[in-house]
């Protein structure tokens, strides 16, 4: 067998903000208090997000490549915290119930004036994520960020 070899046409690149990442980027994954009811500090390191954040938005001015890493953080928060509560215990009902809610935390416009009183540290996370993304995006990213979000949420 052969291993044939490929060429990638740009150059591998990191954020340069990484290690301030790597430092700071989980006071806020604390602060939405994600940590710990989704994993443990140890479980939480090993994923590397910094490291993926930094590595997807090579350029990304420092603010916006900690508001991605936020965005993976909740998503990584969500699918641990699935599977330990919901597919632990089997709760399709509890799944399901949470998942119902949370376009309640995506709106369209932007505005928090819609927004119920978050009941889980998922709908502060989501609800804190979405009011500093619309802001800067526009009505189709933001239209198709939220079909993204309830898809990947449902498990589609």
């Amino acid at each position: 067998m052969s291993i044939t070899s490929s060429s990638i046409p740009y150059a591998w690149r990191e954020n340069p903000s990484v290690d301030l990442l790597r430092r700071d980027g989980d006071a806020w994954t604390y602060s939405m208090e994600l940590l710990p009811i989704s994993a443990t500090p140890d479980e939480w390191s090993a994923i590397r997000l910094p490291e993926c954040a930094a590595w997807c938005y090579p350029v990304a001015p420092r603010d916006e490549l900690f508001l991605m890493y936020h965005v993976y953080a909740w998503m990584f928060a969500l699918d641990l915290l699935f599977v330990r509560t919901f597919k632990a215990d089997r709760d399709l009902d509890g799944a399901r119930a949470m998942v119902d809610r949370l376009p309640l935390f995506m709106p369209l416009d932007g505005t928090a004036r819609a927004m119920p009183k978050p009941e889980h540290p998922i709908e502060r996370a989501l609800a804190d994520i979405r009011l500093r993304l619309a802001p800067t995006r526009s009505t189709e990213w933001t239209r198709d960020m939220r079909k993204a979000q309830t898809a990947y949420a449902d498990g589609q």
